[in-house]
């Protein structure tokens, strides 16, 4: 904000008295020095917040924000394994797969972005598990085990129980 704009908020006599070189004009020009460091700080709230440009530093942040704090053991430390462009996909379509939770499509979205791999889901119920699901997980995924039940206690319904089903070696 410049000392001009500033100036339009205050009544009339002290526009008038704010000529070049008096004291007013003075005080406006260290007015608006003081709040352009505060205007360039809220413009930039918006790349903080945005998944895909803060600093690596911001996503715990945002994790928490958005409830999916049990992700963060997999997207830290030299075991990770959930890499950074993983995790940063995942914060991004947050809204619109926690919108969708719950419901297949969003537990398998889910599950390609944070792995990189294609599942497939069983929901045929028997008599003895109404409420069971099955995840056919992806041949190689067996290392991110972890990562992947977290993935399905994130998106499943509370009510349902799941089971991971594993490719057979041949």
């Amino acid at each position: 904000m410049k000392a001009d704009q500033i100036a339009r908020f205050l009544p009339e006599f002290w526009r008038e008295a704010a000529q070049e070189g008096t004291p007013i004009a003075a005080l406006l020009d260290v007015m608006a020095g003081m709040i352009d460091p505060v205007e360039r700080q809220i413009a930039g709230i918006g790349a903080a917040l945005d998944p895909n440009h803060c600093p690596a530093r911001m996503l715990p942040l945002l994790a928490r924000m958005l409830g999916l704090d049990a992700l963060l053991p997999f997207a830290r430390g030299s075991s990770a394994q959930l890499n950074e462009r993983a995790f940063r996909d995942i914060l991004s379509d947050a809204p619109a797969l926690l919108d969708r939770r719950g419901t297949p499509e969003a537990l398998l979205h889910a599950l390609k972005v944070a792995t990189g791999r294609d599942f497939t889901l069983d929901e045929s119920p028997d008599a003895e598990r109404p409420f069971h699901i099955a995840v056919h997980c992806a041949r190689g995924s067996e290392a991110s085990g972890g990562l992947i039940e977290a993935v399905i206690r994130l998106m499943k319904p509370a009510h349902i129980t799941h089971e991971l089903i594993w490719p057979a070696d041949d």
